[in-house]
């Protein structure tokens, strides 16, 4: 009984939603094993969904749909799509602490950028998964997928990995509303992350 609400859909974890459904049987379709549908599941959401700034409230199925989302969106859908293979799964909220490698590398060539990221605060939120394998909770981040993590080594831009204050997020729907409204950048935000995505892609195509 304790289990099922990390087996249920929400407003924001979707995976009610026929693509959704769709997308996950066709993942999953020769797999053998609970962990095996779970790892399929995961380097999907990591490698085949890219990293890409963006909303903090974004559904499952729109990240799927778009094929792009950031820390909040592809480990929402990667909670989506675990849940409707009916393998429980949750949310984590941590704090990275420090300058953001990939904000410092576009703040070199972007001089915008620079002023708009030095008004950040650099303790700054990220969303990863959970997931109940074999009757323990392993924590997984499906936020930087393979291009970008490659792309990164070779314009030497550091890989973020330290998380502090790691906490269970029972109402993950409830915390990225109100993270939204939070946003730091209001101001023109669409074209400020247009310009930072700019970079991402920029990073991703070096690796390609």
């Amino acid at each position: 009984m304790e289990l099922e609400r990390y087996l249920k859909p929400t407003q924001l974890c979707d995976f009610d939603k026929w693509v959704v459904r769709k997308k996950v049987e066709e993942i999953i379709s020769k797999a053998k094993t609970e962990r095996e549908k779970a790892e399929r599941i995961l380097d999907f959401c990591q490698n085949e969904i890219l990293f890409a700034y963006g909303n903090w409230n974004e559904k499952a199925s729109e990240v799927l749909e778009k094929g792009r989302g950031m820390c909040s969106g592809k480990n929402n859908l990667a909670v989506a799509m675990l849940r409707a293979a009916q393998i429980p799964a949750r949310y984590k909220r941590g704090v990275l602490v420090g300058e953001s490698k990939m904000w410092k590398f576009a703040s070199e060539k972007d001089s915008f950028l620079a002023e708009i990221f030095s008004t950040l605060p650099r303790r700054r939120d990220h969303i990863v998964c959970e997931v109940l394998l074999n009757g323990e909770w392993e924590i997984r981040d499906v936020t930087t997928d393979r291009g970008l993590k490659e792309g990164m080594k070779v314009f030497g831009i550091p890989l973020e990995s330290d998380l502090v204050e790691i906490e269970t997020l029972e109402d993950f729907d409830r915390w990225a509303e109100e993270r939204q409204k939070r946003i730091e950048i209001k101001q023109d935000r669409e074209g400020i992350l247009r310009k930072i995505n700019h970079f991402v892609e920029l990073i991703r195509r070096r690796y390609g």
